[in-house]
């Protein structure tokens, strides 16, 4: 029975490190916010995670770029031939070379360059929310690794003792048997019971094997002498307060709403593309000939250019469709999030006051068997029971002994009573 209830304990060990926060401490994993911190420092998921961030940061730059001059420098060298039909020139062949500077400033990009700094800038919001989502499936994983280790290593704890009292209960057994108080059943029962005890105990050890090697993949490093967990952090007071906090802060609703407001300014940025735009584009060149000497010819020049797109093959209103379709698409997202986290809360929440109730219960279980079991452990020594307190008349041991014992003649009751 206590190893029994041990093991449901498990239950509402979990609910209690299931609201732990990250807190600083030494890499050696011997307490569990040392566990968190090793978590969130060495992850390779909360690092990959990190990675793709700072892939969306870029982007911003990326985008901001649009706004900067693009320079730009063409050598030129080769050869041609011509022909004068005038008399006096023939097939001539001529040996060029020379280069060109082009600085090209935007002005106006049709409102592209606006659209689509906003887009990045809300996607680097909804990345940080995904690293959020990621930090903390990854410390729950670790809390939940460490109360794992930790309760495994209390059934191996109670198996092993449950393995010393059943050995010293069968070498009881055998040494009665021996007396002649108890038959060969009884003692095949306790090798039994065991044989039972040892069985549990191997798998108990495979068990926590297996949830040690859970904690290095999570933890990053082998758990040594871990303390009993302690909760840190407040949960919610109410259901409702859960439910809310879930509808609000939830990093996968965050990241949805992020997205949603990406996608209606990549709508503005494929209009742009329908809009005309504007630069300022100066060059300067310079073009020798080798052969004529002296032969060389300069240019500088700065121009505004403006382009007006007049049709393009009609795939820009293809992309503008498109973009308002993801729209649409990811309004729809969103609002799946938030009703998943508010699910998740709603179930996580009854979960955790049902838990609350089994740890009272499983209490008043173990009081109630350890009640039982010294009484059986007094039975084992006297014999009987008789301090059950039962509602009977209890049976006189000696009265019929006394009453016959020393009888010279008569038959005794009928046999029917």
């Amino acid at each position: 029975m206590i190893t029994q209830l041990a093991s449901r304990s498990r239950y509402g060990l979990l609910v209690a490190v299931a609201s732990l926060v990250v807190a600083s401490g030494p890499a050696a994993a011997e307490t569990i916010r040392d566990a968190l911190s090793a978590a969130y420092n060495t992850n390779p998921d909360i690092g990959a995670q990190r990675a793709r961030l700072r892939q969306a940061d870029e982007g911003v730059a990326q985008a901001l770029s649009n706004w900067r001059p693009t320079i730009r420098f063409t050598a030129e060298y080769g050869r041609s031939w011509f022909k004068n039909n005038t008399t006096l020139l023939q097939w001539q062949r001529l040996k060029t070379y020379g280069g060109q500077f082009q600085v090209v400033q935007p002005i106006f990009r049709g409102g592209r360059t606006v659209a689509e700094t906003r887009a990045a800038e809300q996607d680097v919001l909804a990345e940080r929310a995904v690293l959020r989502s990621a930090e903390q499936q990854i410390l729950l994983d670790a809390a939940t690794a460490y109360a794992d280790v930790v309760t495994a290593g209390a059934l191996v704890g109670l198996r092993a003792n449950n393995v010393r009292v059943l050995r010293e209960d069968l070498t009881s057994s055998t040494a009665r048997f021996r007396v002649g108080e108890l038959t060969r059943t009884d003692v095949s029962q306790a090798e039994a019971r065991l044989a039972g005890a040892q069985s549990d105990l191997i798998a108990a050890e495979a068990e926590l094997a297996v949830v040690r090697a859970n904690y290095l993949r999570i933890v990053g490093v082998p758990p040594g002498t871990l303390t009993d967990p302690t909760v840190i952090g407040v949960l919610p007071k109410t259901e409702e307060e859960a439910i809310v906090i879930a509808g609000e802060r939830n990093p996968a609703v965050q990241a949805a709403l992020f997205r949603e407001l990406a996608s209606r300014h990549r709508v503005d940025l494929a209009i742009g593309e329908l809009l005309p735009t504007v630069s300022i584009i100066g060059s300067s060149s310079k073009l020798w000939d080798s052969n004529i000497e002296g032969d060389q010819s300069r240019r500088h020049e700065i121009v505004g250019q403006l382009t007006v797109p007049i049709y393009q093959g009609g795939a820009e209103h293809s992309r503008v469709r498109e973009a308002k379709q993801i729209v649409g698409q990811r309004r729809l997202e969103l609002d799946s999030r938030r009703r998943e986290a508010i699910e998740t809360a709603t179930r996580v929440w009854q979960r955790l006051e049902a838990q609350k109730a089994r740890v009272v219960s499983i209490n008043a279980q173990i009081k109630a068997s350890s009640l039982a079991l010294e009484g059986v452990r007094q039975e084992a020594l006297v014999g009987t029971r008789r301090d059950l307190a039962l509602p009977v008349q209890l049976y006189d041991e000696e009265e019929y002994y006394k009453a016959n014992k020393g009888r010279w003649i008569g038959l005794g009751p009928s046999i029917d009573k």
